[in-house]
């Protein structure tokens, strides 16, 4: 069984390691519908976070989008920020589930928050942050060739609106989703407490980039069609039954979430826990 706390060198085999899309994804999907018992324990907790804050918000939906819309968005971001931080524990206790199986003594597939979870939050917060500084030139850019080209080509708005979308999007969504999966591995090795800082994981997934990207995309793309979607309908309604909507949207997220959970965990052992250097050092402490 991986103990973690192993160490790993900047070179050598894990450059020749190739991530399948294809067979991650199905791999992904397998793991997640064969241990939904799993799944369902560790959401127990968020599900009631989850429950009692967008059941205030949807009890409070009349009086609250009455007033002043920043006021909406205030109570909104602060529900969403309590369920996202309930739901960490869920996320990285199902990266060890598959990771390092359900009866690891040293990696327990417990709910808690401890030392793993607060540097899983800071591991992602570097992701995030880098990844979005890098993206907006690139946003800039591509905004001014989205006015360019609207301009010149004229036509209806929805035509025209299509094509400035796609301009703008498709470039921000490949670059951010390619720094992501390079920096990726970090993140079930904050779980496992595995030493792997966000630019060795950018070492380790040379050759794979794209591969991770696309694999981690096809495996939740359902959840997030249906999420895109509750969004907008929540968008539109603008009163209770809105934020129910909203609230179904990000239910649908955080599947995405641990969806995605085991593509990046089988990354991980296939890139560097494959190593031999892997399990050289004693495991560290919690």
């Amino acid at each position: 069984m991986f103990r973690p706390g192993g160490e790993m060198s900047d070179e050598g085999d894990s450059r020749q390691v190739k991530v399948h899309v294809w067979a991650t994804a199905k791999e992904a999907w397998t793991i997640f519908l064969g241990n939904t018992g799993t799944v369902v324990r560790l959401l127990t907790i968020p599900g009631i976070v989850f429950v009692l804050t967008f059941g205030a918000l949807y009890a409070l939906g009349g009086p609250v989008t009455a007033g002043p819309a920043r006021q909406v968005d205030l109570v909104v971001f602060a529900g969403l920020i309590l369920f996202w931080m309930s739901m960490v524990p869920a996320i990285t206790a199902w990266h060890r589930f598959v990771v390092c199986g359900p009866d690891d003594p040293e990696n327990p597939v417990v709910y808690r928050l401890g030392r793993r979870e607060w540097t899983y939050i800071w591991v992602a917060f570097l992701i995030g942050v880098i990844s979005a500084l890098v993206t907006i030139p690139i946003n800039l850019a591509t905004g001014l060739l989205a006015v360019a080209v609207a301009t010149s080509i004229g036509g209806g708005t929805i035509g025209i609106l299509a094509v400035t979308t796609i301009i703008i999007l498709a470039p921000t969504i490949l670059v951010f989703g390619y720094l992501f999966a390079r920096f990726s591995l970090a993140l079930p090795a904050a779980a496992v407490l595995y030493p792997m800082t966000i630019f060795r994981s950018w070492t380790a997934t040379a050759g794979n980039g794209f591969r991770i990207f696309f694999a981690y995309s096809i495996t939740v793309l359902p959840f997030l069609v249906l999420s895109h979607v509750l969004s907008i309908i929540g968008s539109t309604g603008g009163s209770a039954p809105g934020i129910g909507w909203v609230g179904a949207s990000v239910l649908f997220d955080a599947l995405s979430t641990l969806m995605a959970v085991p593509v990046l965990s089988l990354t991980f052992i296939r890139i560097v826990l494959s190593r031999p250097e892997a399990s050289k050092q004693p495991a560290l402490t919690s």
